[in-house]
């Protein structure tokens, strides 16, 4: 199946049919565009095989009510049997909403997910996420040193 070359049309098809899939929190559904040997690396970590990525899906929708998303930037290039799919995610965490850009690699084999690669925009999510006097004034430290000299 390694050789099989997938339309780029349905490339995107699945990528959205993944995504969509997580937001809803149906991880049965997002595990059916996987091959078995599926591997997700994620800021969280690195999960390997289909159940790693289903109790990785299940834990993102425990912790995010309302998770969402909507293509930004490039949307989805595809060349070949990679994508990269540019998207950013809303949902409430803890009460707060938040919003954070997300970048997505992909490696495709006979038509399914069989390598992604996720980054997030942790610090936009930390600024977002600091709650108090304490918090802001450590997380917006941070902030400033990263930004300093830009």
């Amino acid at each position: 199946m390694k050789g099989v070359k997938v339309m780029s049309e349905e490339i995107r098809t699945t990528l959205r049919g993944f995504v969509t899939a997580l937001t809803q929190g149906d991880v049965e559904k997002a595990a059916s565009l996987c091959t078995e040997d599926v591997v997700w690396e994620a800021p969280e970590g690195r999960f390997d095989g289909v159940s790693e990525l289903k109790r990785y899906g299940t834990w993102m929708t425990q912790i995010m009510a309302d998770l969402s998303y909507a293509e930004s930037g490039v949307g989805i290039l595809v060349e070949g049997d990679k994508a990269c799919f540019e998207h950013r995610f809303a949902g409430t965490y803890e009460g707060q909403r938040v919003e954070w850009l997300s970048m997505c690699t992909y490696e495709l084999v006979g038509g399914k997910i069989h390598r992604l690669r996720t980054v997030h925009d942790r610090l936009g999510i930390l600024r977002q996420g600091a709650k108090g006097w304490l918090e802001e004034t450590l997380i917006h430290s941070l902030v400033k040193r990263v930004e300093k000299g830009l």
